[in-house]
């Protein structure tokens, strides 16, 4: 797919933007016409993952890298879509830097993807790829937390909360959390 420019007519490879079910990536690998032998896989410890991106060495390479569960990248968790994905520049963190490699296919995730009925992100409309696991475990889907400040309230009810992309939560919640996983998993 391609995201082309309303000012100038430039246009720019975006890929196509999914976020599959494990089962579903199993069944894509299954039916994958893929090369003979072994995946090569190399972890690269670097300050600057960015300058990986350009290396011929790494032409075709899949990169992964910590981000948010709305598919976005904020500095902290007060941020918000409506912020833009300029601000990825001031963030030298794996997330933005990744994201800077593909601008365009950043753009796309904010502003072209149908989220709630509509299309792109918003403060009151992100995409919560956590929200399965926490309606299976919790029963929410951990996005109650909206007061200020982050972090977790002594009378808050779910085990972990999601905000603007971030999970927040604390030790005994995490236990508690793993706990039902493992029961539901048996």
């Amino acid at each position: 797919e391609r995201l082309v420019s309303l000012v100038n007519g430039a246009s720019y490879g975006v890929g196509t933007f999914s976020t599959p079910s494990l089962s579903e990536l199993r069944r894509r690998a299954a039916a994958a016409d893929l090369p003979p032998g072994p995946l090569q896989l190399s972890h690269v410890a670097t300050r600057d993952v960015f300058a990986l991106h350009s290396r011929p060495e790494y032409s075709g390479a899949t990169f992964m890298a910590a981000s948010q569960f709305n598919c976005l990248e904020f500095a902290n968790p007060e941020a918000v879509p409506e912020d833009g994905v300029q601000n990825y520049a001031y963030d030298a963190t794996q997330g933005p830097a990744c994201a800077l490699a593909a601008p365009a296919a950043a753009v796309v995730r904010h502003y072209h993807i149908p989220v709630g009925g509509e299309v792109g992100q918003s403060a009151e409309r992100q995409l919560n790829l956590i929200s399965g696991l926490l309606q299976a475990v919790q029963g929410t889907d951990g996005e109650q937390w909206r007061r200020g400040g982050g972090g977790v309230d002594e009378e808050q009810k779910e085990l972990v909360c999601v905000r603007n992309g971030y999970s927040s939560s604390d030790e005994p919640r995490l236990l508690e959390l793993n706990r039902r996983w493992r029961e539901m998993c048996d």
